[in-house]
């Protein structure tokens, strides 16, 4: 079963050691927001590539890229997303 965004932002967080109000501070979101997003709640806007820097981690890691692929396999695997991100609006 594949990690959702919800699940993938907590553990990131939490392995960074921010707590929900000091993140949502760092990310300039109102923390009834980052809490909704936690809980499921798609993300409006383009605060992925904010998020991967306050977490200092690949913007892939925010996403959910695959690790265990090649970099030409990962890249178009993160095209293939970021269109699909863009088609819905979420981005």
């Amino acid at each position: 079963m594949s990690e959702s965004m919800a699940e993938r932002l907590k553990r990131l967080r939490m392995a960074k050691g921010f707590k929900v109000e000091e993140f949502a501070q760092k990310l300039n979101v109102p923390v009834t927001t980052y809490r909704d997003w936690e809980k499921g709640r798609s993300i409006q806007g383009q605060p992925y590539i904010e998020i991967a820097k306050v977490l200092e981690v690949p913007l892939g890691s925010v996403l959910g890229v695959p690790e265990l692929v090649s970099p030409a396999l990962r890249k178009r695997w993160l095209i293939g997303e970021l269109e699909e991100l863009l088609k819905s609006n979420e981005l």
